[in-house]
């Protein structure tokens, strides 16, 4: 099966775990796109349209990741579809949407 190709379409550098932060890319022609947030406590990795959350990942709790005074590289990589979004983090540790 033929893999399709990815692109970066959104990125924070020097993120630091529990640092507020939202990073969102949505699709230029259509109402979807995913975000990522850290509010402080948790981070997820959100399936999202312009009305709202469709669907979410939780990825981590502040208090539980041991090395979070290390600054983070976060990526946002985006498929044709929303089922080939990515987001990378921390020593490139990915989650799929």
């Amino acid at each position: 099966m033929a893999q399709l190709p990815l692109y970066l379409t959104s990125e924070i550098k020097d993120f630091t775990v529990g640092t507020p932060e939202v990073l969102q890319s949505f699709f230029e022609y259509v109402p979807y796109g995913v975000v990522f947030e850290d509010d402080g406590d948790t981070g997820y990795f959100y399936a999202a349209s312009k009305d709202g959350i469709l669907d979410a990942l939780h990825i981590y709790n502040v208090e539980d990741v041991s090395d979070k005074h290390i600054p983070n590289h976060v990526l946002i990589f985006m498929g044709r579809c929303l089922h080939h979004s990515r987001i990378v983090y921390q020593r490139l540790h990915s989650c799929r949407l």
